[in-house]
């Protein structure tokens, strides 16, 4: 399977608080019974909440749209709430975490499906980071899938960054290894 660009445009509209719209994403199939297509759009909130012990943390809810291609869309509307943490460690190290909760209008027995990451994060440079990422999905009623995601973040510009990152699954449920690279830019001050 090779994914496009996904893109996501976040704008903010008070003080700690922003809409974010994630476009539908192509996937091309290359061999086996996996479809070729659009997802489905997704929009949602985020609101950044008062740090905590020096814990930055965000609550985010949205819903996915069955917009997409018939094999890659949803069958329903599915929301989903989520609640992400970090913490500067010292020396260019820290933690993350995410966990998610997710509900399938189309897959009610998979309802509801929990992800839980967890991330070491380490500056390397100035510009430069690299990760090891934990992510889980465990479905209601289903086989979790696990996977390890590793990488790094190249800071090129103050506003520009580019990333790499590959990983590997840990039982049958996952991808038996994975590789992605990405760009992204912001676009401060535009209102």
């Amino acid at each position: 399977m090779l994914d496009a660009a996904e893109t996501r445009l976040r704008v903010g509209v008070a003080h700690c608080f922003e809409l974010v719209i994630d476009a539908p994403l192509y996937s091309f199939a290359i061999n086996g019974p996996a479809s070729s297509g659009f997802s489905d759009v997704v929009a949602s909130f985020k609101w950044q909440l008062p740090a905590v012990l020096e814990l930055d943390s965000a609550a985010a809810a949205g819903i996915e749209f069955p917009s997409g291609s018939h094999d890659l869309s949803g069958q329903g509307y599915d929301p989903y709430l989520q609640w992400s943490w970090s913490r500067d460690i010292r020396d260019g190290w820290g933690v993350a975490g995410m966990f998610s909760i997710f509900w399938f209008t189309g897959r009610s027995s998979q309802n509801p499906t929990f992800e839980p990451t967890f991330e070491v994060t380490r500056d390397l440079l100035p510009s430069v980071g690299s990760f090891v990422e934990y992510v889980g999905d465990y479905p209601n009623h289903a086989q979790p899938s696990q996977v390890i995601d590793s990488g790094a973040t190249w800071r090129i510009a103050r506003l520009q960054q580019a990333d790499l990152h590959f990983g590997f699954g840990l039982n049958r449920a996952s991808p038996d290894h994975f590789i992605g690279f990405g760009y992204s830019f912001r676009l401060d001050d535009l209102f």
